[in-house]
């Protein structure tokens, strides 16, 4: 397989990926980190090609008019807040648009430089190497730790980062509550390594269970998972099993829509059963800053009300919650507009009497990000864009076990379907890890994994199988 020089670029881009906290940050300005200005190297390198199709770069055109569409439901709501004065800063809502085209840039470059499904895999191994690079850190940092009593990882990499000739965020050493991040700004943000990586390993586990490699690959990044002491990084890696237990033996190119509806349903009941289960029994097991948090989160479910002696994340967590119910109710449909959030925030949180206001420019979730700057149209749109180019990849797993395995090598054909499956697991639970716990556009481990993702193009010959039933 021929690697030209953007791939090299691309590969170059993901493997500086964990380099987060070397990123230029000024806040108001943005994030440009290490990986950017390669991305949007390769996305000038491909807009000067004649011989590129930009609608079917993502796929097809629907996936293409996904995007757009969204984009248009956002400037429609930061128009409304604009026409009734209703806005915190013209400035701020510019910028939040520039992140956003940005992040579909970086979908777009990484769907473009995805050609057939042996590319894809390809990149793909280099993002689980990443993985395996933050995981390493996390397990270093903690070994290191514990065996000297010192954080020297922390003060290798701070003295490094002390060095930067730019403004970049706040190095802090949180090793004293017992919580390892490895190279990464915080112990959370482990988890956009983790748990794409985690749901990828265990997929394959769930269609080879003999596999030795996957098996240490999934004890590995739970292990550093688990060090990250984070309860959004805990949940999702039992609501992973969970979908996985309950989806078990199943094809996943025959799963339809309503089937993934109903086995997400019958996932996410059954994890409330565990975490129910856990709080009431096993959480003295737990380690001590989750309980604190569980005791908090299972008070305000009682009461209805939280205040500034509240678990500080729990109170970005509900002070985001009652900041998207705001927003819906002035405008459930558009939101309050992009880059408004921060104005809705400090309104409820006044309300409330609540003094933190970490988080009020960007929520502590994308969902709660969504919902309030878009409101629900601009959330289920954007969800929409995602969930076309999932179901392309779908449609060609159905394409490998159909045609291809009966025409070529059927080793050949396992492997490509088990590398679909990772991409697909892999991106799925990236976007749900956002999400929950991620609320900046200027992610990029999203644009990735699902621009990596299988596209329609890649079933070829046209005239071996009729493309027109996948087109649509």
């Amino acid at each position: 397989m021929q690697i030209k020089f953007p791939d090299k670029l691309i590969r170059l881009a993901i493997y500086l990926l964990p380099f987060t906290p070397f990123a230029f940050q000024q806040q108001g300005l943005g994030i440009v980190q290490p990986s950017l200005p390669i991305i949007l190297l390769v996305l000038t390198l491909f807009l000067f090609q004649k011989d590129i199709n930009n609608k079917l770069v993502l796929g097809n055109k629907k996936s293409a008019n996904a995007v757009i569409f969204f984009l248009c439901i956002a400037l429609i709501s930061t128009f409304i807040s604009v026409y009734f004065d209703n806005f915190y800063s013209i400035n701020k809502s510019i910028g939040v648009f520039i992140s956003l085209l940005i992040f579909f840039s970086a979908y777009y470059t990484f769907s473009a430089v995805n050609i057939n499904p042996y590319k894809g895999s390809m990149f793909f191994n280099d993002f689980m190497n990443a993985s395996f690079f933050v995981a390493s850190t996390v397990i270093i940092e903690f070994i290191i730790k514990k065996v000297s009593g010192q954080n020297y990882f922390y003060e290798i990499i701070n003295s490094v980062h002390a060095l930067l000739p730019y403004s970049s965020a706040k190095w802090i050493d949180v090793s004293f509550a017992d919580r390892y991040k490895g190279i990464l700004q915080e112990p959370g943000d482990v988890g956009l390594f983790m748990i794409p990586a985690f749901a990828s390993s265990i997929s394959v586990l769930m269609i080879n269970k003999k596999s030795v490699y996957h098996s240490f690959c999934i004890l590995f990044f739970t292990l550093a998972t688990l060090l990250t002491r984070s309860t959004t990084n805990y949940f999702l890696l039992i609501v992973i099993v969970c979908f996985v237990l309950i989806n078990n033996n199943k094809s996943t190119a025959n799963i339809k829509l309503k089937q993934i509806l109903i086995y997400s349903i019958l996932g996410l009941i059954f994890f409330l059963l565990v975490a129910i289960l856990i709080i009431t029994q096993f959480q003295a097991y737990l380690p001590l800053i989750i309980q604190d948090r569980l005791a908090n989160l299972t008070s305000f479910l009682e009461t209805q009300s939280y205040d500034n002696t509240t678990n500080l994340s729990v109170q970005v967590i509900l002070n985001s919650y009652n900041t998207a119910i705001y927003s819906l109710q002035k405008n459930p449909l558009f939101g309050v507009g992009l880059g408004n959030i921060a104005q809705s925030y400090e309104i409820v949180t006044l309300a409330r009497g609540i003094d933190t206001r970490l988080n009020q420019h960007d929520g502590y979730s994308m969902l709660f990000r969504l919902l309030t700057e878009v409101g629900l149209v601009g959330c289920v749109a954007f969800l929409y864009v995602f969930w076309s180019r999932f179901t392309q990849s779908l449609k060609f797993m159905k394409y490998i076990n159909e045609y291809l395995i009966r025409f070529k090598d059927k080793n050949q054909c396992s492997e490509l379907y088990k590398s679909v499956s990772m991409i697909n697991s892999a991106a799925v639970s990236s976007l749900l890890y956002a999400l929950v716990n991620l609320p900046t556009y200027w992610n990029l481990i999203i644009p990735l994994l699902f621009g990596l993702c299988s596209k329609v193009s890649f079933a070829i010959p046209r005239e071996q199988m009729n493309l027109t039933k996948l087109r649509n």
